[in-house]
């Protein structure tokens, strides 16, 4: 599903989106919130000469769904972020220092979507051309 941005300030959005997170308990509210706010998504591809465009739930191959994926376009080519979201009171890190459980498997994950990304690489542009 196509998201268009919305006219919130940068103030506004991050008043609220610390509002949500402080309520939510899983991702889904804050995926749900980054729906509205598409804008907070953007962000890393801003400056390219074209309108970004974000897309939740992406699709690519048969095992694979990102959370978010934001498309932007340059003249040499195109930036892609793949966006995998976890639960809002997940602790990053153990006691010690180490990268706690969650923290783990979204860097598992992420790892397992780039080495489908290297490999596979057409049916994931194909993919994106019709998100």
């Amino acid at each position: 599903m196509a998201i268009k941005s919305g006219s919130n300030t940068r103030a506004s959005l991050a008043r609220s989106l610390r509002s949500a997170l402080a309520r939510a308990a899983t991702e889904r509210p804050i995926h749900r919130w980054l729906v509205k706010n598409p804008l907070v998504l953007s962000a890393p591809v801003e400056g390219v000469a074209y309108p970004n465009h974000v897309v939740s739930a992406f699709k690519f191959g048969t095992d694979f769904v990102a959370d978010f994926v934001g498309v932007g376009a340059y003249s040499g080519g195109i930036s892609v972020h793949l966006v995998e979201l976890e639960p809002p009171g997940s602790a990053l890190f153990t006691r010690r220092g180490f990268p706690a459980r969650r923290l783990n498997e979204a860097i598992t994950q992420i790892g397992e979507w780039r080495r489908f990304i290297e490999t596979q690489r057409d049916v994931v542009v194909r993919e994106l051309a019709k998100a």
